[in-house]
Parts: C-alpha cells; structure tokens; sequence
C-alpha cells in the first residue's frame, strides 16, 4: 500500500575492523543504487560509516518488507540499545516526525551495523 506522505529513510552502515577472512566475509550491502519504491537523494562516505538519505512513499511496513528483501535473508535485527532509542528519540523531536529505527547485524561480519531510520513528517 502507497502513503500519500513522502518520508526520509536514512541507512548508515558503520563497519569497524573487520575480523573475519575476506574470502570468508559476505558483501556488505550497497544501496546506492536504491531499493524498488525508494530514490537515493544522497550518499555520504568517512571513517567506516557510509551513509544513504532515501526518500519513499512506501509505509513504514511497506519500506520494512522491501529493505530486508534488499539486505538478505542472512541479516537479523537486533535490540536497539540505549545510545540508538536516545538518536531516534532526538531525531523524532527535532524533525516533528514519526521516526522508527532498526538495527541489522550479520553474524559473519560482527563489526558491521546497519541501522534504518524511517521517518514519516
């Protein structure tokens, strides 16, 4: 189902040293090519946190359901900790937003968390 309402998805992939074997370690995603339904507005590079700004008239649950189809059926969300639930609240505030953030980790790449926060204005 299309929202009427467009909405900001931003992706951060944060990748610290990596500890397992090249050969070994799966692909990080890359989204700069977007996902079905979403347009890349901008992408952003530095210190092991690449970042996408995406824009979508897709639903929260909509989004959710394409982005993990896009990620890979090896990645899991895990529990936001307190640091991520303390950014998404911040940003909901700032932004006057509906903001919904998850966090995906792969178990052979435990330096690398992908964070999605969906904010509907």
């Amino acid at each position: 189902m299309i929202n009427h309402c467009v909405t900001a998805v931003v992706i951060v992939i944060m990748s610290l040293h990596l500890t397992v074997q090249a050969s070994e370690a799966p692909a990080i995603p890359d989204f700069s090519k977007g996902i079905p339904g979403v347009t890349v507005e901008k992408k952003k590079q530095g210190k092991g946190i690449e970042t996408f700004h995406l824009k979508t008239q897709l639903s929260s649950k909509e989004f959710s359901k394409r982005f993990r189809t896009a990620l890979g059926a090896e990645w899991r969300q895990r529990i936001i900790n307190k640091e991520e639930a303390t950014l998404s609240a911040r940003k909901a505030m700032t932004a006057n937003a509906t903001v919904t953030l998850s966090v995906f980790v792969h178990a052979k790449l435990p330096c690398v968390n992908i964070r999605v926060m969906h904010v509907k204005h």
